[in-house]
């Protein structure tokens, strides 16, 4: 089964990683370069920082397994990483299984829902359920939305003291919400709808549910050569 290897790592005060054209910006595009261009590594790398808060930045690997990205760590991950000191604090890694299309939109908001590490596939079920018809009624027709996709995260200890809305919860899962849209102004638009405040309120009222956090991405884009 294909996964999306899924990171966050803080960013160090002054520095500026999103720029190419800085020395901290050419390391982190140098170090995803490597990586795409290796043997056995990733189809495609996106990262962002938050709009909101720019000390955090993620990354999102499309990867054939597991195993396969786990692999790839052993034998290159720490070269291809080795500068990363200078620029980043540490953060988490962890799976999940949705697609990254939207990742690849000209900005994606991103919904993190918290539940506890030992929910039932009854809840899990019922959450993609609720999302799924969050798509239908209200995203799919939506003409500024350029893409959404939506799935659960692999492990059931994500560290959720990283993330602002995880509750008391040190660890637990994560439900990944995400619609790509034309431009921040669409998005907020959106997100100002009572249609859109509905479906996101029920999601947030889900059984189990302990938090919710949103995000925007404006990410890049590196992709393996056919």
């Amino acid at each position: 089964m294909a996964i999306v290897e899924v990171g966050m790592m803080g960013v160090q005060a002054g520095k500026t990683p999103m720029d190419p054209a800085t020395a901290d910006g050419k390391i982190l595009r140098q170090a995803w370069e490597s990586v795409i261009r290796a043997s056995e590594g990733p189809k495609r790398v996106l990262w962002g920082t938050e709009f909101s808060d720019p000390s955090r930045i993620w990354g999102f690997f499309d990867w054939e397994s597991i195993e396969q990205h786990e692999a790839f760590a052993r034998s290159f991950g720490g070269e291809a990483t080795k500068r990363f000191g200078e620029v980043f604090t540490p953060g988490f890694t962890k799976h999940a299984h949705f697609s990254t299309t939207s990742l690849s939109s000209p900005v994606t908001e991103i919904m993190l829902l918290f539940f506890p590490n030992d929910i039932s596939n009854s809840t899990r079920n019922a959450v993609s359920t609720q999302y799924q018809r969050f798509r239908d009624n209200a995203l799919e027709h939506c003409v500024d939305m350029k893409g959404v996709s939506g799935g659960w995260g692999l492990e059931n200890d994500f560290p959720l003291h990283h993330l602002s809305g995880g509750g008391e919860l040190n660890k637990g899962c994560l439900f990944f919400a995400m619609i790509g849209w034309v431009s921040v102004d669409a998005a907020t638009a959106f997100c100002e709808t009572k249609e859109y405040e509905e479906h996101v309120h029920s999601l947030r009222q889900m059984k189990a549910c302990v938090g919710m956090d949103k995000m925007m991405l404006k990410c890049e884009l590196l992709e393996r050569a056919a």
